[in-house]
């Protein structure tokens, strides 16, 4: 039975992540923006930089909602995971002053959590991130997924753009990954690149599709970690005569759920990915989301 709750400001595109301290968990809302209509324009996103946070009751209803330190700058499209007492919010899309069109951003922000749910620190920190890993590609990233599995964080496919003038956004399939130091303190993210190629994501998805980690012991008591990748939009090449009217790509809603073992030590490589079937959302979905419990 699902128990209705209100998000305290219109969070399209917003990032939803929980953090346990020593005295509660709490829920944090960060970024994302309203949809403002207009009537001669299509739908657009008025970035937010705000982050509000509630704690979670023991029912699992939601406590009042508080004011935590904004963003440093408007985001949507951008992903946030929290892992040992830290939030760390990646990518995603910008205005510059003055400008119509969106920036990606190729930051990385974090922020560490009192046991009060606040701050502690007044501002985010700018971690140095190194993603200028494609020779032809810009370093920003949006729409893609990010999860933590033992010590590494990892981005999912995504949103990025050529690097030459005027370019359009393109999905990706990347795979990369940084180590983490689990130390309780913010840090600069090194991230690799998956060396297997042909393991990179099976197909061109935006990412606003998740990934989630599932341990499993399989014959040997070897314990083996899984990354889930399911729905979302997928771009195809448009072969089909007259239907495609001048376009290279058709897009579609999935409902696909992949999976890819992470394998090695160093948790660098991901793949092969192996095709589970569909869930039972006919037709698929679209800016879903999915966690894993127990």
């Amino acid at each position: 039975h699902w128990e209705k709750d209100t998000a305290p400001y219109s969070l399209a595109y917003a990032q939803a992540v929980t953090v346990t301290t020593p005295y509660n968990e709490y829920m944090y809302l960060i970024g994302g923006g309203g949809v403002k209509l207009s009537s001669d324009s299509d739908p657009i996103i008025e970035q937010s930089p705000r982050v509000m946070y509630a704690p979670l009751n023991a029912d699992g209803t939601l406590g009042d909602w508080e004011e935590a330190d904004d963003l440093p700058i408007k985001l949507h499209g951008a992903s946030a995971t929290a892992v040992d007492g830290l939030i760390y919010v990646l990518g995603g899309l910008y205005f510059s002053p003055g400008e119509a069109i969106p920036k990606f951003s190729n930051k990385a922000y974090c922020a560490k959590i009192n046991p009060d749910g606040t701050f502690d620190t007044y501002e985010w920190k700018h971690q140095t991130n190194n993603w200028d890993l494609f020779s032809n590609w810009e370093s920003g990233v949006a729409y893609h997924a990010t999860i933590v599995i033992n010590d590494r964080i990892y981005i999912i496919g995504g949103f990025r753009r050529k690097a030459y003038f005027n370019q359009t956004w393109h999905l990706t399939r990347f795979v990369l990954s940084a180590k983490l130091n689990l130390d309780g303190e913010c840090q600069d993210l090194n991230w690799e690149v998956n060396p297997i190629e042909d393991n990179s994501l099976p197909r061109l998805m935006n990412h606003t599709a998740v990934g989630i980690e599932i341990s499993e012991t399989d014959q040997t008591n070897q314990t083996k970690d899984y990354i889930y990748v399911m729905g979302g939009e997928v771009w195809e090449p448009c072969d089909s005569g007259d239907a495609c009217q001048d376009r290279a790509i058709t897009k579609r809603l999935s409902a696909a759920v992949f999976r890819a073992e992470i394998g090695g030590e160093s948790g660098v490589s991901v793949g092969p990915w192996e095709n589970l079937g569909d869930f039972t959302m006919g037709g698929g979905l679209h800016l879903m989301t999915a966690v894993r419990t127990g």
